[in-house]
């Protein structure tokens, strides 16, 4: 047996090295992130909403401008395929919504009176002048619609992309309950892990495996990998986007929307059931109702306007902007001609 002072010794000498392997580790981390956040800057401008910033890229010239809307906890990556192509057609502008891409947090909820807000306020802070064509995918058509609502002399256009209509406020299964909540808790149960990989840059070393959506474009898919890896905001963010998507389609419904004028609006369904967007959990029979009521909402979409059409992309699953590019790109194309 050791005596108790060369003992000591050794544990000092092992606890040190304890502490030197973590340090250096911890040390290459935050080299590995602040590397990382080096090699994907925002590509766009990021506007000041009054302490807070939110990131803002365009394209093109020419009006209408089209300003995009992604879908609940997307960012503006998810339009990747649409901007350069529609570009060629007219001044097309992508933002990410507060504490996605490279947003800041917002300090407002992530209700949707609030994002409408800010994204008008974006707009008048970046001198995007009016008159706008809307694209809003899932629940980005819902805030198209919302904005609409709010400010009709801005808007000319509609492109809807299998979007999600406020009446799931009150239409939606009993069964779907449960399954997400359950899917919720699991997503919130991470969040302290992805802070502390993401705080400490340990993420950052191999961003590479987090993995991104492989419909994206290669380049695309590395800078969603970086702000992944680097920023646990967006994780939070699009909880918290999750957590109030109840309330958010309730205030769109408690107004009543039921027709935007006479403005073209493209009404863009898929037309084949997306195991990425939908619950396993679910039955056959509540996957079938999903299916006839997601339908029966988008018919009423389309009756927002008798300038209007309602196209079902047979092929395509809810990523229709992803899977069928061309068929979003032709939407805006004929949405434009008209609004024109």
């Amino acid at each position: 047996m050791l005596p108790k002072r060369k003992l000591t010794f050794w544990l000092k000498i092992i606890l040190s090295g304890l502490f030197g392997t973590m340090l250096l580790v911890f040390m290459a981390g935050s080299i590995a992130k602040i590397n990382l956040q080096a090699r994907y800057p925002a590509p766009g401008e990021l506007i000041d909403l009054g302490g807070y910033k939110l990131h803002l890229s365009c394209l093109g010239t020419g009006q209408p401008t089209v300003v995009m809307e992604a879908g609940l906890g997307n960012s503006s990556f998810t339009w990747a395929r649409i901007q350069p192509a529609a570009a060629r057609l007219t001044r097309v502008c992508v933002y990410d919504r507060a504490g996605l891409g490279w947003s800041d947090i917002s300090p407002r909820p992530r209700l949707s009176t609030d994002m409408v807000d800010e994204l008008h306020t974006l707009l008048a802070k970046a001198n995007v002048a009016a008159p706008y064509l809307l694209v809003g995918h899932s629940m980005g058509g819902m805030l198209a619609l919302h904005y609409t609502y709010l400010y009709p002399p801005q808007v000319v256009g509609l492109v809807l992309v299998d979007a999600q209509h406020p009446d799931w406020a009150v239409r939606t299964p009993a069964a779907l309950a449960p399954v997400e909540e359950q899917l919720l808790t699991e997503a919130q149960a991470q969040l302290p892990v992805i802070r502390f990989l993401a705080a400490t840059g340990f993420l950052a070393v191999a961003p590479s495996v987090i993995g991104s959506d492989p419909r994206l474009p290669v380049e695309t898919q590395a800078s969603d990998q970086a702000l992944n890896a680097t920023r646990a905001s967006i994780a939070e963010t699009s909880i918290a986007e999750w957590i109030a998507k109840t309330q958010s389609l309730q205030q769109v419904y408690d107004l009543g929307i039921t027709t935007v004028g006479e403005i073209p609006v493209s009404v863009l369904e898929s037309g084949k059931r997306d195991h990425t967007a939908t619950p396993s959990a679910l039955s056959e029979e509540t996957l079938t109702q999903l299916e006839a009521l997601d339908h029966e909402l988008q018919l009423k979409f389309a009756a927002l306007s008798p300038n209007s059409e309602l196209i079902v992309v047979e092929d395509s699953g809810h990523f229709i902007q992803l899977e069928r590019p061309e068929v979003v790109i032709d939407a805006i194309r004929r949405v434009l001609d008209q609004a024109k």
